[in-house]
This record gives C-alpha cells, sequence and structure tokens, in this order.
C-alpha cells in the first residue's frame, strides 16, 4: 500500500451539492500528500481518481445502518456530547428527514 485516501460522508449523493466533504491523501510514511474539500459526488470522486494509485488504501466515512425515522441515533448523540467542547458533533441521520443524502439513499432500498 503506497497511498492511503479517506472521504467523509457528505459526498454520497449529487443531491446535495451545498454540502462540504473534507478528504486527506496521506503516504505510507503518514506524510499528508493533499488534504481539503470537495462539493458534491462529482468532484470528490473527481479528487480521489487524481489522487488514488493503484494500490491506494480508501476510507468513506458514512453511516451504514440509518433505521430511525427521527430524530438522532444514539451514536451522534454520544458524539456530540463527548466531544462539543472542541466543536465536534456528528450531523443528524433518519429517514425522516429527507435532507440527510443517507437518507435519500435508504429511501430509495
Amino acid at each position: 500500500m503506497e497511498r492511503i485516501v479517506g472521504v467523509s460522508g457528505a459526498a454520497v449523493s449529487t443531491a446535495v451539492e451545498h454540502d462540504e466533504t473534507g478528504v486527506a491523501a496521506l503516504d505510507r510514511d503518514g506524510n499528508v500528500l493533499d488534504a481539503g474539500w470537495t462539493i458534491g459526488l462529482a468532484a470528490t470522486v473527481d479528487w480521489v481518481d487524481n489522487c488514488a494509485e493503484d494500490d491506494t488504501l480508501l476510507f468513506v466515512d458514512a453511516p451504514l445502518i440509518v433505521d430511525n425515522t427521527t430524530g438522532q441515533r444514539l451514536c451522534e448523540t454520544e458524539v456530540g456530547r463527548r466531544y462539543w467542547r472542541w466543536k465536534v458533533s456528528a450531523n443528524t441521520t433518519n429517514l425522516g428527514s429527507g435532507t440527510s443524502p443517507v437518507s435519500r439513499s435508504c429511501k430509495r432500498w
């Protein structure tokens, strides 16, 4: 593995073109090769394509299970409760909001 690429979960849908997605690429020694923001799925895929090599390991941070119709999942609440002092929190993801890219993806199934 020569490169590690990470993408946050905002780019899982093309419907939310204003959501910023954090992206980062590291070499195998942990040196930052690139880091920044993309907007929308197409820009994120292009960024990954430009940073990736044949033996790149890609990490994607996005909810895997969304089954609550309203409110926050416990894990989202706990992130905010534990890390609020550093201004870290999780976006609310649920099936009823319609604003979350993940909720729109889950509704298709």
